[in-house]
């Protein structure tokens, strides 16, 4: 099966995809709000949720731009997703490219890991402090968001594991050569 935007170029593909972000995005903005009234009822407040929505997607495309800039473009993220997925390189690997690339991939989730791990684990302490003072939340509810954020930390850390394992497995694909150092 192929895609609809296959045959089209990149630029048009980018603007298709961007249209259905901003479309998803304006659902989700509409549900939010919905909710929203729902919930504390009386009159609907279309501002309240922006921010939430807008700082969700700068963030998103601040993640993917990082990603394509390291990677060397967005055709250099697709082929690494590719491979790890796959657990092989490329039948073309270049050894003195791919080298070097999973090399800092490896070391870069290493170096992340324990940062992002603290600081999902900080923001989640505050934001549940914030709950207990601030709505009285009652203890029950205060172990099930323990617990939630316990798992999400748990998930958080197995998910980079296994990515860094894959990489590895890729790394040790690699011919040997003068370029590519060991991790």
């Amino acid at each position: 099966m192929t895609s609809a935007l296959s045959g089209r170029s990149g630029r048009r593909r980018r603007w298709v995809v961007a249209g259905i972000l901003l479309g998803t995005y304006g659902s989700v903005y509409l549900a939010l709000v919905g909710v929203f009234a729902l919930v504390h009822g009386g009159p609907v407040d279309w501002g309240r949720p922006i921010g939430g929505v807008v700082g969700g997607a700068v963030g998103v495309w601040g993640v993917l731009w990082w990603q394509s800039r390291r990677l060397g473009g967005l055709d250099g993220v697709d082929q690494l997703r590719q491979a790890a997925k796959r657990g092989r390189l490329p039948d073309d690997a270049d050894p003195a490219v791919w080298g070097p690339l999973l090399t800092r991939q490896v070391r870069t989730m290493r170096r992340l890991r324990p940062w992002a791990l603290t600081g999902l684990g900080l923001l989640s302490v505050v934001a549940l402090g914030l709950l207990v003072v601030v709505a009285a939340m009652p203890w029950g509810w205060g172990v099930l968001a323990v617990l939630v954020l316990g798992s999400a930390l748990g998930l958080l850390w197995w998910q980079s594991r296994r990515e860094e394992r894959r990489l590895r497995r890729l790394l040790e694909q690699l011919p040997d050569s003068d370029g590519v150092t060991a991790v």
